[in-house]
């Protein structure tokens, strides 16, 4: 009880907007060494921001991961709610749903 209450206690101090800053976060633990034993700032602003819950942080890849995503890439996603890699689609990547680039004239669907 007296770890929940202060592991609670510590994470309402955390209310940081998320957005192109997480990219570099300080904050974020790596799982797989931490085992749960300290707290990770990065994931109590994602789970406030974000509304998922803490069981589902290690399972879900954010988009501040995606390697070539810049501040504006990112911001974008956020603005269109688009937090974890389930949330993106194939148009977030510049392809329409075939797998071809968007604005392709041979795209059939494109021309249509």
């Amino acid at each position: 009880e007296i770890i929940n209450k202060e592991r609670s206690e510590l994470e309402s101090t955390f209310s940081s907007p998320i957005g192109s800053q997480c990219i570099s976060c300080e904050y974020r633990l790596n799982d797989a060494n931490n085992k749960g034993k300290a707290l990770s700032g990065f994931d109590a602003c994602w789970r406030e921001a974000t509304g998922i819950k803490q069981e589902d942080m290690g399972e879900n890849k954010f988009v501040a991961d995606i390697y070539s995503s810049t501040k504006r890439t990112l911001a974008k996603l956020l603005n269109e709610n688009k937090y974890t890699f389930a949330d993106l689609t194939a148009k977030d990547f510049g392809l329409n749903e075939d797998g071809a680039p968007l604005g392709d004239k041979k795209n059939k669907a494109y021309s249509e």
